[in-house]
């Protein structure tokens, strides 16, 4: 746990250099205006036990200065996944949380986007009596197309990190993994500053 919470801090980290250019304040003239709001699905690839599976999700918020997403999200395990010690039995998989992202040149037709997401999750076997809670954080970075104004699609990859899991035979490992996936983005942006974000 001690692991995750390093890393999480970290990208946080990351994330609020990049956002912060000049001294701005949350209140004050120059901070974060509501500048659109974003909703939509996601489909992501990930391996278990050296197999593929979907995972299926969605994701809905605001975005501030035309850079930045303050949203929720989530995720579900599509397809049967079966471990090889454990070849019997089912995996069901989901977690959701809260979403950072920023958007850097948002106003180009294809521009580079990056994430964070963390929050809780659970894993059972299905038909299985008890659940595992865990916590899930997951960094992704990829490029985003605007379509139209109202429609966005972005590819991504990313690492999904575990911890917590206690289920008989399996550990932490086997549910982290990389990820690529496809986000789907609809909405609609109406104002406020745009802030062009350089590293």
């Amino acid at each position: 746990m001690k692991r995750i919470s390093i890393l999480f801090l970290l990208c946080l980290g990351i994330l609020g250099t990049a956002v912060a250019q000049r001294e701005e304040t949350v209140f004050g003239r120059s901070g974060l205006r509501l500048s659109g709001a974003w909703g939509g699905s996601s489909l992501q690839l990930s391996a278990f036990d050296g197999d593929y599976a979907l995972l299926s999700g969605g994701h809905g918020g605001l975005e501030f200065n035309k850079s930045i997403f303050l949203g929720w999200g989530g995720y579900n395990l599509v397809d049967e996944v079966r471990f090889a010690d454990l070849p019997t039995q089912n995996l069901d998989f989901s977690f959701n949380g809260p979403i950072l992202g920023v958007s850097l040149k948002p106003h180009r037709i294809i521009h580079p986007r990056v994430s964070l997401m963390a929050g809780s999750g659970e894993a059972r076997f299905r038909g299985e009596p008890g659940r595992d809670r865990l916590f899930v954080i997951q960094p992704s970075g990829g490029v985003a197309v605007n379509v139209f104004r109202w429609f966005h699609l972005a590819v991504e990859v990313g690492y999904r990190f575990v911890d917590g899991t206690e289920l008989s035979g399996l550990e932490d490992r086997d549910l982290s993994a990389a990820f690529g996936q496809l986000r789907f983005q609809f909405g609609w942006s109406w104002g406020g500053n745009r802030v062009d974000i350089d590293f």
